[in-house]
């Protein structure tokens, strides 16, 4: 019997789709009206999707297999644009920007605990000396735009996120290279985007 098989009951299952493909979604098409006819019975569905135990296991194995990891990855690279538009319009709601909290408050737990300091501010004079050495982006080389909103705005980076901010450890950068960097290395960090290291961090992050 094909059902004590596992191997030849998957076969068993995939020829018997091919075979009523039409009945099939005859079937599933009727189910789809009564469904409409009865809300409640949507929701349900819906519901059990979302909830059911069954499902979230069903929902993170596959998430977790490396079909759905290929799919993924092909699908960011073809849809580049579409993927930057959905990010700009999530940056600004509610959640987004309780993200974008709790992600600072991570860093700076992370930061008191190796450093002993509660992520100090840089000094005005310090500020000034960095606009005065860095006047493009220090990793991609990006012209800056006075746009708040723009990801060539200038912003103040830690080359070592876990040391406090100074003359050696501060650097001029796009927002959109800060936030990409995060915590990592900076060498790691440039290898990965491909940026070539200018004479600012070569200067600066020699030891690090």
């Amino acid at each position: 019997m094909p059902y004590k098989d596992k191997e030849k009951r998957k076969r068993y299952h995939t020829e018997y789709m091919i075979k009523y493909r039409e009945k099939n979604r005859e079937r599933i098409k009727e189910i789809n009206r009564k469904s409409e006819a009865r809300p409640e019975r949507k929701e349900y569905l819906r519901n059990w999707w979302k909830n059911s135990p069954k499902a979230k296991e069903i929902r993170k194995r596959f998430w977790n297999s490396e079909k759905s990891k290929k799919y993924q990855r092909d699908w960011n690279e073809n849809n580049k644009e579409k993927n930057k538009l959905k990010y700009q319009k999530y940056q600004y709601t509610k959640k987004g920007i309780l993200n974008q909290i709790k992600k600072v408050q991570t860093r700076r737990i992370k930061f008191k605990k190796i450093s002993g300091v509660y992520h100090n501010i840089p000094s005005k004079k310090l500020i000034e000396f960095v606009d005065n050495r860095d006047k493009k982006c220090v990793y991609c080389g990006c012209e800056f735009i006075e746009d708040p909103k723009s990801n060539r705005y200038r912003t103040y980076d830690h080359l070592d996120p876990f040391k406090p901010h100074s003359k050696e450890n501060t650097v001029r950068c796009c927002s959109s290279c800060n936030s990409s960097k995060g915590e990592r290395n900076v060498w790691e960090w440039l290898k990965i985007k491909g940026f070539t290291p200018s004479e600012v961090i070569y200067r600066l992050a020699k030891d690090l």
